[in-house]
């Protein structure tokens, strides 16, 4: 894959990934999409800009791993193109040191993790050989004091030469990892350090196994293969393509030492067959020799460098002069062959080419992913986003026909009460006002009883005559049916005795017709008031069995759907008390009567005889109880009537909370009408624009499609 090809696809699918998000973000803030769906399609967001951020990092690592003395640091440098790195004779790298890259031009700085801390401590800055300096005496200072920081790693951040002439490499990252015997040469725990360089191995997109051309062979080696084939041998079967190994040190060949490419099939044998590495590729470099030529290409070389220079490359690149003689051009005109003789330069390409391959091939195709993923997922929050705002109307339309099936209920339920308790009601006053009809008529036979009663026991004393002078009084005198022969003064006189002495009769007896009344009409009073009590009671029991059950379940109605309950009150028992009834101001009335009767005076003869005298009147005595009676009926039915209402006052209130919860009901009813219509309305554009946006992220699918068609070709 070319690096133009490659740079142009990537910045295709980032700007056409940004205008998605951009897309998206847009759908999110209209009013279309609120709730779950908006926090849904944030999260989508957040994805996609994972995504972005990704692909603009175009983070890649190359991680290169050895053993002590093969050139691993110098193999580091001429990589990055500067002699920073130390390379004492004695080992150095102890703890995994990440050299990421920056642009040129911004100040170079070694930084130190430390167990148990996040934030970096900055080492050094600044000038390269002091950055060198400080990161030797720290690296000795972990070795001879075993580590007494708890350092983790070391980032350096500094220009890396073949990431600064390729925009998308601005992400690239070297890593240099100490290898099994560097770690067995600490005396502290190395197990942290260990985890910290295989979690680089790991996520590495280039290994570099770093040999001696002329030591490849050792013990250590061998046992670094053999640990790396056990731990990873995973990841090494399925990213052999990843893996590089370099025979350093091709420039220190020795007479006796086999041709290099003897030692490139030798090497390639024995890490198949003894180590299981599968199609081992494998590649001779002088790092020595490739560093010198890009410190002088790039005119920091020091004194010492041109001196290590040109002893490294001797007569290879002599000339002949005109006169036939030998000559050694300048160095900065060597240097550019000695470079591409040392095999750096050829790595470096290769090397870039397998990220291009692989992991830039891996990075667009995830990214690529990911976006037809979120895609797929936002037209998925549209959909039912549209069946939510679907099935929200329905959900509402059944609720409507549910309230209005409440409300029927209600209305019903309402009827019924007000029916049930009207009819207990007038069946109550009925039976009271029977009870108080049958308690009058028998008030009045039991007083007109009581009357007879007495009549009967005084006999005679309840009038008076002539020859009765303490009961009655009278005159009496012999007379013919035809004729009279009265003295009217005497009768005058004897009926003026007679009526005097009636009404002190009449005066005695008035206490005790009273008494003996007022006591007959309790009794019947008591009598009534028990069946007032019992009828009522019946009715209440009746009530209760009917109405309390009812008003509960729509009670709880009325809870559930606005939120009100209806308080049912009842009382133990009805207050039917009619009051206290007696007999009073009745008058003692005194008629006069007269009459002829025929009787006897001696000898057989037989005349005419005139009575006269005064008696009570018992009849309009009765007629005035009864008048009182009928008067104290009216009145107690007033009372009774007055009981009623407010015995069932309750019961009304009760009634007319119904009716205004009802009312309650029917405005929510209403509200819940108007909202659906309204949300009818908008449901309609909210469809069309959801379809809308899912034909349009459509088109983005397409132009992500056409992208993934074009780097099909490139597929590793």
């Amino acid at each position: 894959m070319p690096s133009q090809d490659f740079a142009k696809t990537h910045t295709d699918l980032y700007t056409k990934a940004t205008k998605l998000l951009q897309y998206l973000r847009e759908i999110r803030a209209s009013r279309w999409l609120e709730g779950d769906a908006a926090s849904e399609l944030r999260k989508v967001e957040t994805d996609i800009s994972q995504a972005l951020a990704d692909l603009q990092a175009q983070k890649y690592q190359a991680a290169a791993i050895s053993v002590q003395r093969v050139g691993k640091s110098t193999f580091l440098n001429a990589v990055i193109g500067e002699d920073i790195l130390a390379t004492d004779t004695e080992s150095c790298t102890v703890c995994r040191t990440d050299i990421r890259h920056i642009p040129v031009g911004q100040i170079p700085r070694l930084l130190e993790y430390r167990q148990g801390q996040q934030q970096p401590i900055v080492i050094a800055q600044g000038d390269a050989q002091r950055i060198r300096q400080k990161f030797l005496e720290y690296t000795r200072e972990i070795r001879q004091k075993n580590n007494p920081y708890q350092t983790l790693r070391f980032e350096l951040e500094h220009p890396i030469e073949v990431a600064s002439t390729i925009p998308f490499l601005a992400g690239f990252t070297l890593v240099d990892t100490p290898g099994s015997n560097e770690w067995k040469s600490s005396n502290f725990d190395t197990t942290p350090l260990k985890q910290a360089s295989l979690e680089a191995l790991h996520n590495s997109d280039v290994i570099l196994f770093i040999l001696d051309y002329n030591n490849y062979k050792t013990n250590e080696v061998a046992e670094l293969f053999r640990e790396l084939g056990k731990t990873r041998q995973d990841f090494l079967l399925k990213s052999w393509h990843k893996v590089f190994f370099i025979l350093n040190k091709v420039d220190m060949k020795e007479e006796h030492s086999r041709k290099i490419e003897d030692a490139i099939v030798d090497l390639k044998q024995t890490l198949m067959n003894d180590f299981r590495f599968p199609e081992p590729i494998i590649y001779p470099a002088s790092a020595k020799q490739g560093l010198l030529a890009k410190l002088i290409l790039k005119g920091i070389a020091t004194e010492s460098h041109h001196k290590e220079f040109r002893k490294i490359i001797g007569q290879t690149y002599s000339r002949v002069d005109a006169y036939g003689g030998s000559y050694t051009p300048p160095l900065s005109e060597i240097a550019p062959s000695a470079l591409i003789d040392s095999g750096i330069s050829n790595l470096e390409e290769t090397a870039i080419k397998s990220i291009l391959k692989n992991s830039g091939y891996n990075l667009i195709v995830k990214v690529l992913l990911i976006l037809d993923i979120k895609v797929e997922d936002t037209q998925k929050i549209l959909i039912n986003q549209s069946n939510i705002t679907k099935i929200y109307i329905q959900s509402q339309k059944a609720k409507i026909t549910e309230w209005m099936e409440k409300i029927e209920f209600i209305s019903n339920q309402y009827k019924q009460l007000r029916d049930i308790l009207q009819s207990h009601k007038e069946a109550l006053f009925d039976a009271l006002n029977q009870q108080i009809d049958s308690f009058c008529a028998s008030a009045k036979s039991s007083i007109e009883s009581e009357i007879e009663k007495m009549k009967r026991e005084k006999g005679g004393r309840w009038y008076t005559s002539y020859y009765s002078p303490d009961w009655y009084s009278s005159y009496i005198a012999p007379r013919t049916r035809n004729s009279s022969n009265l003295n009217d003064s005497r009768i005058f006189l004897e009926a003026s005795s007679s009526r005097a002495k009636m009404v002190e009769i009449a005066q005695e007896a008035e206490s005790l017709i009273y008494s003996s009344c007022n006591s007959v009409y309790k009794n019947q009073i008591s009598f009534l008031q028990k069946q007032l009590d019992l009828e009522a009671t019946n009715v209440r029991k009746n009530l209760l069995a009917l109405l309390p059950i009812r008003i509960e379940q729509l009670s709880q109605m009325f809870s559930l759907y606005i939120g009100s309950k209806i308080e049912l009150k009842l009382q133990e028992k009805y207050d039917m008390e009619i009051g206290d009834f007696q007999l009073t101001g009745i008058e003692i009335p005194i008629k006069e009567y007269d009459y002829i009767q025929e009787g006897c005076i001696g000898d057989g003869e037989w005349v005419d005889f005139y009575y006269m005298g005064h008696e009570m009147d018992f009849n309009k005595i009765l007629s005035q109880f009864n008048s009182q009676i009928n008067q104290h009926r009216e009145q107690m039915k007033q009372i009774i009537y007055g009981s009623l209402e407010q015995n069932f006052f309750q019961f009304i209130c009760v009634l007319d909370k119904i009716n205004e919860f009802k009312s309650l009901f029917q405005v929510k009813l209403n509200n819940l009408w108007n909202e659906i219509q309204q949300k009818e309305a908008e449901n309609k554009l909210i469809i069309e624009s959801l379809d809308y946006h899912r034909s349009k992220l459509n088109d983005y699918r397409r132009e992500l499609a056409a992208i993934r068609g074009c780097i099909e070709a490139w597929k590793p």
